[in-house]
């Protein structure tokens, strides 16, 4: 079992330190503004499944782009990351698969995911998985 420990001015208890002579008052003061702060990151999340007959033939610089709705438009401009979790390519003739993803667009209630490829790499379909999030 944890205890407490207590030095000069200090207590510390499961990593967490705060003067000896805290009063309750000031205690619940920090508990309010923590939890405010708790509830100024709004995050949503999803995948989705890109298509991509513009990017299955040809050569060079191919670009396509998909739009995203956000279930619930944010108040202000979120930050948005995106990632792979399926990508169905091939056909290069070096064997060298390219392609690149990009979130562009961005806006309060969604966004355009920009896949990419290159050279002779042919690129069927993507799932793709996003989150959006911003602190207020």
């Amino acid at each position: 079992m944890e205890e407490d420990v207590y030095n000069h001015s200090n207590i510390h208890h499961k990593g967490v330190s705060m003067p000896k002579d805290i009063s309750m008052q000031k205690l619940n003061q920090l508990l309010i503004e923590l939890e405010a702060k708790l509830n100024l990151i709004k995050f949503q999340s999803g995948d989705i499944t890109i298509q991509a007959p513009d990017l299955r033939g040809g050569q060079g610089d191919r670009i396509q782009t998909t739009y995203v709705d956000f279930p619930e438009p944010f108040s202000k401009l979120p930050e948005i990351s995106i990632g792979f979790s399926l990508i169905d390519a091939g056909g290069a003739d070096d064997g060298m698969i390219r392609v690149n993803l990009t979130p562009d667009n961005i806006s309060e209630r969604g966004f355009g995911i920009t896949l990419s490829t290159w050279h002779s790499t042919k690129v069927h379909q993507a799932k793709v998985n996003w989150l959006a999030y911003t602190t207020y």
